[in-house]
């Protein structure tokens, strides 16, 4: 599915948000960060980026900082998106980590709400061509036998 042009933005976006959202909640509640990357890892609903959540949580708790982690892994794959790393830096540099999480969040919640209204506006002429062709089709199939008994008499 990361694949597939249109797709791979929205599953990308929206694997990010989870992420970002779960976890603003969780350091904002006072849970460590290495469990809280253990409990986004659970959250995330790709694999990939699952894995890459965990690989993060390996290298906080080897004393890395989650945005360099991030970084380093995300070049292998290039999951998440370079606004996350780069405004989760920002975040641990000024001790509002889960604010900005949070922020980041919400921004991608709202990349998707518009990639999916689009999404919808593009489809919908669509559909109405098919609609359209298989009435024609339909209307042709029924109107053809009638003209070629007219025909005949």
């Amino acid at each position: 599915m990361l694949k597939i042009p249109i797709i791979s933005n929205i599953i990308r976006e929206v694997n990010t948000a989870y992420t970002a959202r779960t976890l603003s909640a969780l350091i904002s509640s006072g849970v460590p960060l290495v469990l809280s990357l253990k409990i986004t890892a659970s959250v995330v609903d790709n694999l990939y980026f699952r894995d890459v959540v965990l690989g993060v949580a390996e290298r906080v708790q080897k004393g890395d900082k989650a945005s360099m982690a991030f970084d380093d892994l995300n070049k292998e794959m290039n999951l998440f998106p370079l606004v996350f790393i780069q405004m989760l830096k920002v975040g641990e540099e000024t001790g509002e980590t889960s604010k900005m999480l949070k922020k980041l969040a919400e921004f991608f919640e709202g990349e998707v709400e518009e990639i999916t209204k689009n999404l919808s506006s593009i489809i919908e002429p669509i559909l109405i061509l098919i609609i359209g062709g298989a009435v024609g089709f339909f209307a042709v199939s029924i109107i053809q036998p009638i003209y070629s008994i007219m025909g005949a008499m």
